[in-house]
């Protein structure tokens, strides 16, 4: 293997201009920005929003949203060959199956009868 010399020459440094020298004499002084740094927060802690006094005096709070609660409705009976079916708010229920906390407790040809605790409620088919 051959090895390869190659010969570096060292240059002294070079010497800018006069006329760049006096233009970076008189250019003025940057003063760098430190940027503020942000305080880290938590994602998942809770977050309050506090206003003054003056701030919940200006503005009166929403009243309150009135809850509609629903309640069970009977849309149908079906009653097969050793199967009683009952169609309450959109689901097929059986005797022992659970809507709305309610549990079915009896399907008749008219009516279901829901108990809850010791609560009973009789859904009857509209029209019957």
């Amino acid at each position: 293997m051959e090895k390869i010399m190659e010969e570096v020459k060292v240059l002294p440094p070079e010497t800018p201009p006069p006329a760049a020298e006096k233009a970076k004499a008189e250019a003025p002084i940057e003063k760098r920005v430190i940027p503020k740094v942000r305080e880290l927060i938590n994602p998942f802690s809770l977050r309050v929003a506090v206003r003054s006094k003056k701030e919940a005096e200006a503005k009166p709070e929403k009243p309150a949203v009135e809850v509609k609660v629903v309640e069970p409705k009977l849309e149908g009976i079906w009653i097969g060959s050793g199967l009683r079916a009952a169609f309450i708010s959109g689901q097929v229920m059986t005797e022992g199956g659970i809507i709305m906390g309610w549990r079915v407790a009896s399907i008749a040809p008219t009516s279901v009868v829901l108990r809850k605790g010791r609560m009973t409620k009789i859904l009857r088919l509209e029209g019957k």
